[in-house]
C-alpha cells in the first residue's frame, strides 16, 4: 500500500525515519485508475497539512515534507530510508507562503495563505536526494 509520511525538513537527516505511522491511501481495487490515483492524491493532500502542523508545533523552518513508499499492511511503519522511494518537498514558493503562515497574526491571515500554498504543487526528489534536501532545509534556517 502507498504511504506517505508527514516530515519536517529537519527529520530529514534523521539516521532512520520518525517511529509514527504514516498516512495510507487505502484504494478499492474496482476504481479507475484516474480514481485511484486521486485517491492516492487526497491521502498526499493530508500528509502535506499534517506536514505543516508538525512545522508549526516544532517552530520548524523551511517548508512542507512528504516521504512516500510502500508498507505491507496498513499500520505499517518506515524502519528505514530505504523503504521509501521518494520526497514530495515544497518549492521556494510555497516555502516562502508556509514561512509567512507561521508568522500570521491570526487565524484568518492563516487561513487565506493555507488556501494559497494548497495551490503550490510540491515537487518531486528521488529518496536518493535526501540529505542534500536536508543540508538546503539546514542553510534556509536562521542561525
Amino acid at each position: 500500500m502507498r504511504a506517505y509520511l508527514p516530515l519536517t525538513g529537519s527529520e530529514l537527516s534523521l539516521e532512520v525515519p520518525p517511529d509514527r505511522l504514516p498516512l495510507v491511501a487505502q484504494v478499492p481495487s474496482d476504481l479507475s485508475g484516474e480514481e485511484q490515483e486521486a485517491e492516492r492524491e487526497y491521502v498526499l493532500e493530508d500528509a502535506s497539512f499534517a506536514s505543516l502542523q508538525a512545522l508549526q508545533d516544532s517552530g520548524g523552518q523551511g517548508g512542507r515534507v512528504v516521504a512516500v513508499g510502500e508498507v505491507t499492511r496498513g499500520n505499517g511503519s518506515f524502519t528505514s530510508w530505504e523503504q521509501i522511494d521518494s520526497l514530495m518537498v515544497d518549492g521556494e514558493a510555497a516555502t516562502a507562503i508556509v514561512q509567512q503562515i507561521l508568522r500570521a497574526d491570526d487565524e484568518d491571515e492563516a487561513n487565506l495563505l493555507v488556501e494559497a500554498l494548497f495551490e503550490e504543487p510540491l515537487e518531486w526528489f528521488d529518496i536518493s536526494e535526501r540529505l542534500l534536501l536536508a543540508q538546503r532545509n539546514s542553510a534556509d534556517s536562521p542561525n
